[in-house]
């Protein structure tokens, strides 16, 4: 058997290896600084699902939660997170944007009970590490 054929069979029955949005990424926007990590990928219809954690800096708003995060046919890219903090006691985040390479580019909103967390939808740039 040809070995191009070998390759094509193995990438067809395996996949491409995972993600291209799996890792740990570091942004900040409008007083939030960031780390999000990524993993456990899987996929379907050109839809990745991972799950991960993200931290702030803001623990009075937000600590560690825990990520998902979805890649549609490789581009756009959505992560939520829900989490906790010592003055409020829940608060969500969305990011939304899209990949290219080592960058997201797209939107911060942070929505919580308690109006010091509350960040209104706002420009981020999320870079892999």
């Amino acid at each position: 058997m040809n070995n191009k054929w070998i390759v094509c069979l193995a990438l067809a029955l395996t996949g491409c290896g995972g993600s291209s949005l799996g890792g740990t990424w570091k942004g900040e926007a409008a007083g939030w600084s960031f780390t999000v990590v990524l993993d456990e990928a899987t996929e379907q219809s050109g839809t990745s699902y991972l799950t991960g954690t993200v931290s702030s800096n803001k623990p009075a708003c937000f600590t560690n939660g825990t990520a998902a995060a979805t890649l549609v046919n490789g581009t756009t890219a959505q992560i939520l997170s829900t989490g906790s903090g010592s003055t409020s006691g829940t608060t969500v985040l969305d990011i939304t944007g899209e990949l290219s390479g080592d960058t997201i580019v797209g939107h911060l909103e942070a929505t919580s009970a308690t109006a010091e967390c509350d960040t209104a939808r706002t420009a981020i740039t999320l870079t892999r590490q």
